[in-house]
């Protein structure tokens, strides 16, 4: 489950980022589902991973980051950093599946 969830309210230049911290840095079955209904999160849908992905109140998409069993949505002004519309979304994945393929990574 989540060890300690801080949301600072969306005052004018508040740059606190919303932290979401899961108990012994473990992302169990448990934890991600507590993520996933209460607020919106998605994570590890597909094996380990660094970005979690949350709905905001407005229905857009904001980017996280993970590190250390700790979820940061990072805002400056109030605002997410990385937060767009859902009609961006097959534009971005089409833009991460080409730099993939740039990137000369293989498996």
């Amino acid at each position: 489950m989540l060890k300690y969830i801080d949301m600072p309210t969306d005052h004018e230049n508040n740059d606190e980022p919303w932290m979401f911290s899961a108990e012994d840095q473990r992302w169990d079955d448990a934890t991600l589902s507590q993520l996933r209904n209460e607020y919106r999160i998605v994570f590890k849908t597909c094996g380990d991973g660094v970005h979690a992905v949350m709905v905001t109140e407005k229905g857009n998409l904001a980017i996280g980051i993970e590190d250390d069993g700790t979820i940061q949505f990072p805002r400056h002004y109030g605002q997410f950093d990385f937060c767009f519309s859902p009609y961006w979304v097959n534009c971005l994945i089409s833009d991460l599946e080409e730099a993939y393929r740039l990137s000369g990574y293989k498996e």
